[in-house]
């Protein structure tokens, strides 16, 4: 079930103040599957394309490269693949600039999943066969980053577009850093001393740990949250048609697969202090922080919040086609076939956002 309560999350708005805003759609989206969790978010970062080139023609939607963010390193890589509700206000499906400010996606996972990064090479590393009889589910990412273990933990995942979140050009960890800084505060309104990894902090663990280790939380980058001094939430993005969307744990208690699964157990150790959120407070108190990121996101960018906790109905047809046809194969289907499948589901993404401009 999801964790966030549908009632009284924002203070009331004054109703020009509201309709002058972007909206920022929130989900809590409960369990589920590794696949059907990527497909998903991969959806999100879709739907929001098509609202934006409604709302605006002249942006390009066809396929340019990509930019995808690795967790453990400053480095950009580029490839040209990326990749009954209840509503604070009266921000409707039939507004026009419903859905265009982008979305904050809280979530969990089940069966436990290994995720690997877009660059990564699982099966080199992974006995398949075993990591199923084990009965942990594994999938590949469209963001950049390292392996991690998703069991016990709270993930999020949060697309705007970048004329959001900076209206002049910006390195990419500055947008990186801009985009996650409402994490940092909602920790901190719930009493916890959250921080961001100092890049001496990252370069201090990579020289102590070294990169070859297949582990997200085997170093922390400078845009990692830090925790008493522990690294608590690690996280990757992807730059992509004009919007930054980024993945990230927050590991609720340790939780690790079974060292008998890899190849090089040595390889897969998290050996660097990480810091679990249910050290620090309740798990009952999850759903407060939730709400302290959500308020935090949307006054970093001047978004109204609008709480959907779920889908449209095409963005669900969607989100099954990609989980059945990319997600649940970690090897993912050649180039064409998934140029094919964004083709298909960008048209089925694309009569819905036509349906509702048409209506408005």
């Amino acid at each position: 079930m999801p964790l966030l309560p549908v009632y009284d999350i924002m203070p009331a708005m004054n109703k020009m103040d509201i309709h002058n805003r972007e909206c920022l759609r929130l989900l809590d989206s409960g369990e589920g599957s590794g696949p059907w969790n990527m497909a998903v978010d991969e959806v999100l970062f879709l739907s929001l394309r098509e609202r934006l080139a409604v709302n605006s023609p002249s942006i390009d939607t066809s396929l340019p490269k990509a930019t995808i963010f690795n967790n453990n390193t400053e480095t950009l890589h580029s490839n040209r693949h990326s990749c009954d509700n209840s509503t604070v206000c009266s921000c409707s499906d039939n507004t026009s600039r419903q859905g265009t400010g982008g979305w904050l996606r809280f979530y969990r996972w089940a069966p436990p999943t290994l995720s690997f990064g877009y660059f990564q090479r699982p099966e080199r590393s992974i006995a398949l066969e075993m990591l199923n009889e084990a009965g942990i589910c594994l999938v590949r990412r469209s963001s950049g980053g390292k392996m991690v273990f998703h069991a016990d933990e709270l993930t999020f995942s949060m697309g705007l577009p970048i004329k959001i979140i900076s209206d002049k050009k910006a390195p990419f960890i500055d947008l990186f850093r801009k985009m996650m800084q409402p994490l940092v505060y909602g920790l901190s309104d719930l009493g916890l001393e959250a921080a961001f990894a100092t890049l001496e902090s990252g370069s201090e663990s990579v020289r102590r740990h070294g990169t070859d280790r297949l582990h997200c939380y085997a170093a922390p980058a400078g845009h990692s949250v830090m925790l008493a001094g522990k690294k608590l939430i690690g996280a990757a993005g992807n730059l992509r048609e004009g919007v930054l969307s980024i993945h990230g744990s927050i590991p609720i208690w340790p939780s690790q697969p079974p060292i008998d699964v890899f190849f090089n157990p040595e390889e897969a150790k998290c050996d660097v202090e990480t810091a679990f959120l249910g050290k620090f407070i309740s798990v009952s108190r999850i759903p407060e922080l939730i709400h302290a990121v959500a308020t935090r996101f949307a006054e970093a960018f001047n978004l109204t919040l609008t709480i959907r906790g779920c889908l449209t109905p095409a963005e669900k047809m969607a989100a099954e086609l990609l989980a059945c046809e990319r997600y649940s194969d970690v090897f993912w289907p050649k180039k064409s076939d998934r140029e094919q499948h964004e083709i298909k589901v960008r048209a089925i993404l694309r009569e819905d956002v036509d349906c509702v401009a048409n209506n408005v």
